[in-house]
């Protein structure tokens, strides 16, 4: 923890000693404190009205007075012209005060902008155990073509989960589907910075066999597929069958991980190819390529597990970027938009309408996603 994180703890647990109200004021406040008072007042404003529509709030048990949100003033995020960057720099930096980071994942989605149709957009998430909140979103504009614009803002956002990375006081992995960008990108970009990362990539990536892994009959240069299934049939490989989840629901999922090399990027770790699959249909099977030598089966099966618990927590993002029926057209109002709904988002996850109950080490999911 740094110090300035260690000299305003006893105020944090002030605010948690206060109620959830305050805390989620409190917190608000924090992240807003790098706009104008105007601007800070209005944005506030915003913020809890969207949480008003999110239907977010304290259940009414838990309210001693009556609680009357007013409805968002889309208006005023379209005629605001404060810069949403440094908000989102706050908001990494708050978070990380009060939540331990499991990742940063980069994951593609959709925003469905009522009347104005459906925007692609690259987001940054922090997750934690108790969930995952948006801190940075990309807009794919398609001005040089969809899958150029998608990987320059797949780039971008990758940049901008770095400086996450970088900013946060509590780095952790960062999590990047790289079958539609650039692998070669990512790997480069991710190497300068000495940065951890597990990557998920195509069947056909092409990666090179570690030479304590070499097999006869493989060529120097194989696809994930041909390295993992190779290596599984010499015994070249590290196999581990990981439970997935608990009860009647619970399944099987076995890991296997094998040593390999990649020809960009000048990191001195070691890459582990790591393959998913389901152990009774050989054909279900994810692959990712990762340089965290020191994370066991489990740990890497919580990591790739969290790329496809953000898928499901876009959805739900992105329902709640237009639930108040914010529809500008202008970018930089949807920037500044969304910027305040990953601030509502993360007061939803630090100010629950219910008790926050802390997932499994490694919970369930399909493996074809």
């Amino acid at each position: 923890m740094s110090a300035t994180a260690a000299s305003e703890a006893p105020l944090i647990a002030g605010w948690v000693a206060r109620g959830p109200a305050a805390l989620a004021t409190a917190f608000t406040d924090r992240v807003l404190r790098v706009l104008a008072p105007r601007d800070r007042e209005a944005a506030a404003h915003y913020t809890r009205s969207l949480r008003s529509a999110w239907h977010t709030g304290p259940a009414p048990w838990q309210r001693t007075a009556p609680v009357a949100y007013p409805v968002p003033d889309t208006d005023a995020v379209e005629r605001a012209d404060w810069d949403w960057r440094p908000v989102r720099r706050a908001l990494v930096e708050e978070l990380g005060r009060s939540r331990q980071p499991s990742a940063w994942v980069v994951r593609p989605g959709a925003v469905p902008w009522p009347g104005a149709g459906t925007q692609r957009v690259v987001t940054v998430w922090m997750t934690t155990a108790q969930g995952g909140v948006p801190v940075d979103w990309q807009l794919v504009r398609p001005d040089r073509g969809p899958a150029n614009a998608l990987a320059a803002r797949t780039s971008a956002a990758l940049e901008s989960a770095l400086d996450a990375w970088t900013f946060s006081a509590r780095p952790a992995p960062l999590v990047l589907d790289v079958r539609d960008a650039g692998l070669r990108g990512a790997v480069e970009t991710l190497s300068v910075h000495d940065a951890g990362y597990l990557l998920r990539i195509n069947h056909s990536t092409c990666v090179y066999p570690a030479v304590r892994t070499a097999v006869r009959g493989l060529p120097a240069l194989a696809t994930a597929r041909q390295l993992t299934l190779s290596a599984d049939h010499t015994g070249h490989r590290a196999l581990h069958t990981v439970a997935i989840g608990s009860g009647p629901a619970a399944v099987r999922r076995d890991i296997l991980q094998t040593g390999c090399d990649v020809p960009w990027g000048h990191s001195q770790r070691r890459h582990v190819l790591f393959a998913e699959r389901d152990p009774d249909d050989n054909r279900r099977c994810a692959f990712w390529l990762t340089n965290l030598e020191r994370y066991d089966a489990s740990g890497l099966a919580r990591l790739a597990h969290a790329s496809f618990l953000t898928a499901r927590s876009m959805e739900v993002a992105a329902r709640r970027a237009t639930g108040s029926g914010f529809a500008s057209v202008d970018p930089d109002a949807r920037e500044r938009h969304l910027t305040l709904v990953s601030l509502a988002h993360a007061v939803a996850l630090l100010h629950p309408t219910r008790p926050l109950r802390r997932r499994p080490a490694v919970v369930g999911a399909r493996t074809a996603r």
